[in-house]
């Protein structure tokens, strides 16, 4: 099962997999799952053991079932459109993937269905914060400034943010407000 539509460009997609071993593979197999545009070009991949390898395919005997789930980030950069989302499995050792019966032919892998990923509207205006910075956190981002406004409930921080890169997760950002005497008194 994978998650429903749309999604947006930089989300994490978790698709879940149910493995039915038919008989006990001899060797240690990993899931793939892509995504792919109109032209079957790849967007977005993601390998990794079934079940995270806390259960190996080695020692699956015929019957067992097995959840996998699987987690696809999509690149922030991802345009606005329809994606073949595609799974399957393939040897760790030699990397050859195994095929299925489809139709009256083979497959190496599972179509799961197609995938609408639709991204918000960028606005492209750079933004003039009420107070400028120039702070970097690492190679990942800089905070470019803030703007800082009394309302009835209290205090409103709008920080500015400029990423330096294509960042391969999320991240977190959190405030705190210290009194004169340094004690933590919001977050």
């Amino acid at each position: 099962s994978a998650g429903a539509g749309p999604i947006t460009p930089g989300d994490a997609l978790r698709v879940t997999l149910f493995w039915q071993c038919l008989h006990a593979p001899d060797r240690d197999l990993v899931t793939f799952v892509q995504l792919l545009d109109a032209k079957g070009a790849l967007v977005a991949a993601t390998e990794m053991p079934p079940s995270d390898g806390l259960f190996p395919t080695k020692l699956w005997v015929g019957g067992d079932l097995v959840r996998d789930q699987q987690e696809l980030r999509l690149p922030a950069s991802l345009a606005d459109g329809s994606y073949r989302l595609i799974a399957g499995l393939f040897d760790a050792g030699d990397k050859a993937r195994l095929t299925r019966r489809a139709g009256l032919g083979r497959q190496d892998y599972l179509e799961l269905g197609r995938l609408s990923v639709r991204g918000r509207p960028h606005a492209l205006v750079a933004p003039a914060p009420q107070t400028p910075l120039d702070l970097r956190f690492g190679d990942a981002a800089r905070l470019v400034g803030y703007d800082l406004e009394r309302d009835a409930g209290g205090l409103r921080l709008t920080l500015y943010w400029r990423a330096q890169r294509e960042m391969a997760q999320s991240y977190a950002v959190f405030v705190h407000a210290y009194s004169a005497d340094g004690r933590r008194v919001a977050q």
